[in-house]
């Protein structure tokens, strides 16, 4: 699922990249079958793009920059933090439970949903088309086109080979009606509905996926206005009859509706002058907009795969501080060395030291044997030593004395 939001994400990125530039820059021209292809052309690369990515030069200015302190805790503050409350108690830690919120899964769910009512809407509008076309009566038309007549009041549509009228509509001056819907059928529009149908449907939370399906239909009704006018119909007539059908109970999104929205830009289009052969280098600048989508689908952000983004996020988190949150550290230290004055005693001395909410467990600390030195025939009071001299060898001695007494902080 991960990977799967990843994708769309990238996608619904190259969708909007593409679908402005064709919008600001390719869309005013009369060129109607090649702006036919470069729409379905660049609602191709919006799949295939997202799958490739390339490796861009770094540039420092827009690395950030990230400063790592490290720092040695003293006795003093080690003591400190125990006073405080225990931070490198882990049965603590451990027991605090840490609640995260399942992002992913919400995010799919939501998906999910808005998939299964597009879904829906798709299937509902294609029973409908579909019962209307098998409840009419049926004439085959010179071009092999079936053309239905419905007793229901529904606005002219055509969809694959079938061109649908209604029965009041069906008079001598629906000449130019069947002709608009016959261009669609010998251009095969209904297959690119189809294929944009499901692509919005997949998409379906992308607003440029539904704006792309709108620009192809739009160029689908001007390719049929001109190919009407071409084969010889009168303007004006052609003009008003498009006004007259703007009525119609039943009109489907699937099809190619006779009444069309952009009522407006149609009539202009009609009227409006050829564009000139030398514009058509302009297409050749679809070539800059895939490079700027491969560039932004390639920075750091969105090169990262699904499976990998997450490693990322966290490793990106633990090279940086956060102002708010202390990151649980491990603090190792050596024991304080504690010194005596001149004379240190062999033996065991147990010391406890109590803080105000900490205990600092017993320690053993061990001494090595205090060196005394002695005059050759004095010593203290409390001392009693035999020293016999002899050329070869000293004898042993056995010194005895009281231990000294180690004061503690």
């Amino acid at each position: 699922m991960e990977t799967t939001l990843f994708y769309l994400l990238r996608v619904s990125i190259a969708a909007t990249i593409l679908y402005l530039f064709f919008k600001f820059i390719l869309s005013k021209r009369t060129f109607h079958a090649i702006n036919r292809i470069v729409v379905l052309f660049m609602v191709v690369m919006t799949l295939v793009l997202p799958l490739f990515t390339v490796t861009l030069p770094i540039i420092s200015f827009f690395q950030p920059k990230v400063e790592t302190a490290t720092s040695q805790l003293t006795v003093e503050q080690v003591l400190a933090l125990l006073k405080a409350g225990g931070y490198f108690n882990n049965s603590t830690m451990e027991s605090t439970p840490v609640t995260e919120i399942p992002w992913i899964k919400i995010l799919g769910v939501i998906y999910l949903i808005g998939f299964t009512l597009a879904l829906l809407r798709f299937a509902i509008s294609f029973i409908r088309m579909s019962r209307i076309i098998r409840l009419t009566q049926k004439v085959r038309l010179d071009d092999n086109s079936l053309l239905c007549i419905s007793d229901k009041k529904v606005s002219p549509f055509s969809w694959m080979k079938y061109i649908v009228l209604s029965k009041d509509d069906f008079t001598d001056e629906s000449k130019d009606i069947i002709r608009h819907e016959q261009a669609h059928v010998a251009f095969g529009h209904s297959y690119d509905l189809l294929f944009l149908d499901l692509y919005s449907l997949v998409f379906w939370f992308n607003p440029f996926a539904w704006l792309l399906r709108l620009e192809l239909q739009t160029i689908h009704e001007y390719q049929a206005d001109e190919k009407v006018l071409a084969e010889g119909a009168n303007a004006k007539n052609y003009h008003l009859s498009l006004i007259r059908q703007c009525v119609g109970e039943y009109k489907f999104a699937l099809a190619n509706n006779f009444e069309y929205n952009n009522l407006h830009k149609r009539i202009r289009m009609t009227m409006k002058t050829k564009s000139s052969s030398r514009q058509k280098w302009l297409y050749g600048t679809i070539g800059l907009s895939v490079m700027l989508c491969i560039v932004v689908l390639s920075f750091n952000g969105l090169k990262a795969t699904a499976s990998n983004h997450k490693e990322m996020i966290e490793s990106n988190i633990s090279n940086t501080t956060d102002s708010t949150k202390l990151i649980k550290e491990t603090v190792k230290f050596t024991p304080p060395v504690i010194k005596t004055n001149k004379t240190t005693v062999k033996g065991n001395v147990k010391s406890t030291h109590k803080t105000d909410s900490t205990k600092i467990k017993q320690e053993t600390v061990k001494f090595t044997p205090p060196v005394i030195k002695t005059n050759k025939t004095t010593a203290k009071s409390n001392v009693k030593s035999t020293y016999k001299t002899d050329s070869t060898k000293i004898k042993q001695e056995t010194v005895k004395f009281t231990p000294p007494v180690i004061k503690t902080n």
